[in-house]
């Protein structure tokens, strides 16, 4: 996006067209050329519906969404999970804002540092229409703002590194992205009682710890079985070792980093099992999942396998699914017991077995869908597929 975009976007006629196509296919939009402004309308259009689902308040203020500022972003429902409380946030890395508008609600005061003088304009223009008035944008890089206010005390430092470099392509090592954090995190660390870094989904749990050291709190969060993001907590107010799965809408829980607690012994058959559960993305990138499920008195034979029990407590982690069959895999077997029981097809799942869904299709004749379940793993050294319903 460009200034002469941003001017257009405010415009009251423009704004008129952009509610008349809200619920229309973008690229329809863009070919029709009975649309004034159809490019740019489109486009409007397109980051407005995705941002429905990811961003519901921006959505329903008609914030305006730049497309690389949206993929990098927040989701509302990750950022809002972010509670820490104080006088004054300093978010060194403003971008589209969500994570400053989210600390809002907990802050007295929040100040959302952004280096690109178009990206800190439309950060303040879509406050203005979510209707936040204790959010200030500062035009600055992150060092800049920071040297010229050596006596800031914030109670939360904020960042969130781009991770993409000039012309839009992903970064992988954290010394790549902008701020480089570890080369003024001891500073921070001096300023701030506590600061929080969000990372990429992908970033190691155990590298987290290495950069940022032991007195750390690593979180990983997730969203409807996706990772969403990494997020670390140090600082002054920071207690460690901690790795901690927060799952959105479902729960959150910690572990000391270096006791987590070892998992029970665990069965070698996995039949006699009234329920499966697929253990949720930010148990198993934490390294936790084992020790989240023996505690509620389930098994899970293997970190890359899933999890069996015979009741559900209230606030269970994870996708359960009532056990139907327990049927030793080879495929002459399997093909001939779902024939008996007149199963042609199965939503197939696979952790921790040695072969793809294709090669199962192909060694087995099951199709792909239905409304059967079938999970495929090892357990004890054994092959099984295990038939499943939805609870």
């Amino acid at each position: 996006m460009d200034w002469k975009e941003f001017e257009l976007y405010r415009q009251q006629d423009f704004t008129e067209l952009v509610e008349k196509n809200i619920g229309r296919n973008p690229l329809d939009i863009a070919l029709n050329r009975s649309v004034p402004h159809a490019r740019e309308v489109a486009t409007r259009v397109k980051y407005l519906q995705r941002a429905r689902t990811k961003l519901p308040d921006y959505y329903d203020a008609r914030c305006i969404v730049p497309g690389r500022a949206f993929e990098q972003s927040s989701g509302q429902r990750a950022a809002f999970s972010k509670k820490y409380t104080g006088e004054l946030c300093i978010d060194l890395t403003c971008g589209l804002g969500v994570d400053s508008y989210a600390l809002s609600r907990w802050f007295k005061r929040v100040i959302a540092v952004e280096p690109d003088t178009l990206r800190a304009e439309i950060a303040r223009y879509n406050f203005g229409l979510l209707g936040v008035g204790n959010i200030e944008v500062v035009t600055s890089t992150a060092e800049s703002y920071l040297g010229a206010n050596p006596d800031i005390r914030p109670d939360l430092v904020y960042i969130d590194p781009d991770r993409r470099d000039p012309a839009g392509r992903k970064l992988a090592a954290l010394a790549d992205c902008s701020p480089d954090i570890r080369a003024f995190l001891p500073q921070l660390r001096r300023i701030a009682g506590r600061v929080v870094v969000k990372l990429s989904p992908l970033f190691d749990v155990h590298e987290a710890f290495r950069v940022f050291g032991e007195r750390s709190r690593v979180t990983v969060i997730s969203d409807a079985g996706e990772c969403k993001e990494v997020l670390v907590e140090t600082g002054q107010e920071v207690q460690g070792p901690v790795v901690a799965a927060r799952v959105l809408g479902q729960g959150e829980v910690d572990y000391g980093y270096r006791n987590i607690p070892r998992a029970a012994d665990c069965c070698s058959d996995p039949d006699g099992y009234r329920f499966l559960a697929v253990p949720d993305v930010a148990l198993a990138k934490a390294g936790v999942a084992q020790a989240y499920y023996s505690a509620r008195g389930w098994v899970m034979p293997s970190p890359d396998g899933y999890a069996f029990g015979n009741s559900v407590p209230d606030g269970f982690i994870g996708r359960v699914f009532r056990v139907i069959r327990v049927i030793p895999y080879t495929s002459r077997h399997l093909r001939a017991t779902l024939r008996e029981m007149g199963i042609k097809s199965l939503n197939i799942m696979l952790r921790g077995f040695p072969e793809d869904i294709s090669a199962v299709r192909k060694q087995t004749g099951i199709r792909e869908g239905g409304t059967r379940w079938g999970a495929f793993t090892v357990v004890g050294g054994s092959r099984f597929c295990i038939l499943l319903e939805p609870l």
